[in-house]
């Protein structure tokens, strides 16, 4: 039997709930603040909490605090009750951790199914969790059965595991070299050319035939190192294995820069055919979209002020299917952790560095997606 626990200082509000979700089936226990509701929290070990935000004593951010902190009550789902129903009051509890919001007045069929929601989502994670121990319990069976000797299973891997490494191996080695294109041979001219014209500006003199020669030589590197990254960029594009990429029909752009969307929005919709795309200014916005329907391809940038990229990350989690959607993360940063943090998360499948380009299309659609 599930059992819920109800933090709320309202005693008519809390028996309410509890006389309810009782005549559901659910093993309920009540508490009238976050102090008791941690009290009976380790006895009482609920499968779901709901609590309200304003109490005395300890209010629900704290109570939320206080469980999110403890690694063993970290997962477990938790709603919100609350009279206050501002798109701040929803984006801070969602940014504390909570699962839900359940605004008042509520009705109980919308009480149960919020309940409901969440624990198939709780359910469909442990059965997900099961299916890869499974899996892995059966492959190391296979090996065991087969042994270290270089056949069977254990040499087969090896060879999949050689072979990989010598696809990596070249897919690094196109890296380094557009990496290196970008940083030195695109770099040193256009430093020349603006240290030049800073030297001219400072001296306030008029630009000599010296001058200018080396301005037109450095802007000449320029240019044909700009076309040897666009042709770099082109072949890693083209070596792109189109049978591993979903077709694409509808895309979530998710930034605070609204000068950013409109760009990124221009560039996908002139070189894509039959694509919805959205854009959003407010991660909750998008989040409350994606629980309507969720898109085929999501455009995240990392760095915003109300909730950043990786808390949308983790709420994006806790809702169905979200592996469904293929994730980019979108930064203008330079910190190189941001792109191995992105990797951490198996629902991302790349990152970019902004601005978004032409030259990013192929990453994200097969061919039949693109206007010829």
């Amino acid at each position: 039997m599930v059992k819920i626990l109800v933090v709320e200082d309202e005693h008519h509000i809390r028996e309410n709930l509890v006389d309810f979700l009782t005549f559901k089936k659910y093993q309920v226990a009540g508490a009238a603040n976050g102090i008791e509701g941690l009290e009976l929290y380790d006895s009482f070990k609920p499968d779901l909490v709901i609590c309200d935000v304003m109490m005395p004593q300890m209010d629900g951010y704290e109570f939320l605090n206080v469980l999110r902190n403890e690694k063993k009550h970290h997962h477990i789902p938790f709603l919100f009750l609350t009279a206050k129903a501002s798109r701040q009051d929803f984006r801070e509890g969602m940014n504390a951790g909570a699962d839900d919001f359940i605004t008042k007045p509520f009705t109980f069929q919308e009480v149960e199914e919020a309940i409901e929601s969440r624990m198939n989502q709780k359910i469909h994670r442990v059965n997900s969790l099961k299916a890869q121990l499974d899996d892995l319990r059966i492959n190391l069976e296979k090996i065991s059965d087969q042994g270290d000797d270089g056949t069977g299973t254990v040499g087969e891997l090896k060879g999949q595991i050689e072979e990989l490494n010598n696809v990596l191996g070249k897919k690094n080695q196109q890296i380094e070299d557009v990496s290196f294109i970008a940083s030195h041979k695109v770099r040193a001219p256009l430093c020349n050319i603006l240290g030049l014209l800073d030297l001219a500006k400072e001296e306030e003199i008029m630009l000599d035939d010296e001058f200018v020669d080396l301005i037109k030589h450095s802007a000449r590197v320029l240019d044909e190192s700009i076309h040897q990254l666009n042709d770099r960029i082109h072949h890693v594009v083209e070596t792109i294995n189109e049978g591993d990429l979903e077709s694409i029909k509808s895309i979530f752009l998710i930034d605070d820069d609204p000068f950013q969307h409109k760009i990124n929005a221009r560039i996908l919709s002139k070189n894509l055919t039959d694509i919805d795309i959205k854009t959003f200014l407010d991660p909750m916005d998008a989040l409350q979209a994606f629980k309507v329907e969720a898109p085929d391809l999501m455009l995240l940038d990392i760095n915003m002020p109300e909730m950043n990229g990786w808390q949308f990350l983790d709420h994006l989690l806790e809702l169905p299917h979200p592996k469904k959607t293929r994730i980019f993360m979108l930064s203008s940063s330079i910190d190189t952790n941001d792109e191995k943090k992105a990797f951490r998360y198996d629902i991302v499948q790349g990152f970019i560095n902004k601005p978004l380009s032409k030259a990013h299309i192929g990453k994200l659609f097969t061919k039949a997606d693109i206007k010829a």
